[in-house]
């Protein structure tokens, strides 16, 4: 992997002097969910998508990192790894799991970059608990972390519907003379108001 200048998305995260808007923030989602994808053409399961494994360069391109756990998954095969297990789905706990432990660890990872604020989770039932909800793309981050599996959208899935909003966002900041001049907080409006014309 080339050097990641920004280091992991958690530390860009905390950064309060390189503070990321909307727009940048879809653009990493954009480029971690095609990191995802493209490993889960190998029938592969990284198991540990994260922000702390997400890694962003100087141009803020991000690369999913971190490929010391992932497995070829097979169905109904045990699959007991040490990782880190706050990001864990319950399917985790029983060991059989396949890439759609990867769509719950990026539901999370998607909720986290647009609120800043991480997940909370259950000492005994092991149930996630958001503390913050994001205002864009909840129905999406829901989908990804519901219990059952196979409710979960697959990684394509997921990528066609953010650079469709990511495309839909562009064109309307083109026709945007303006929007160089916005502030950030103006431009995270903008984001949220096409963001809720689009219906996605």
């Amino acid at each position: 992997m080339e050097y990641m200048s920004k280091g992991s998305l958690t530390k860009l995260l905390e950064n309060k002097n390189d503070r990321l808007n909307y727009r940048k923030k879809l653009s990493l989602a954009c480029n971690i969910v095609s990191g995802m994808r493209k490993i889960h053409e190998y029938k592969i399961t990284h198991r540990d998508i994260r922000p702390d494994n997400i890694f962003v360069n100087e141009n803020y391109v991000a690369k999913v990192g971190d490929m010391g756990v992932v497995k070829r998954t097979m169905p109904n095969e045990l699959n007991m790894t040490h990782v880190y297990e706050p990001y864990m789905p319950l399917e985790y706990y029983t060991g059989l799991y396949d890439t759609k432990l990867d769509i719950f660890t990026f539901g999370l990872t998607l909720n986290e970059l647009f609120t800043e604020v991480m997940h909370d989770k259950h000492s005994t039932s092991r149930q996630v608990i958001i503390t913050k909800r994001s205002s864009i793309f909840w129905d999406l981050i829901s989908a990804c972390i519901n219990n059952n599996p196979k409710i979960r959208p697959t990684a394509l899935e997921l990528e066609k519907k953010l650079y469709k909003f990511k495309a839909i966002l562009t064109t309307s900041i083109n026709r945007n003379r303006a929007y160089s001049t916005l502030t950030d907080d103006q431009k995270n409006q903008l984001l949220l108001t096409v963001y809720q014309q689009a219906h996605l």
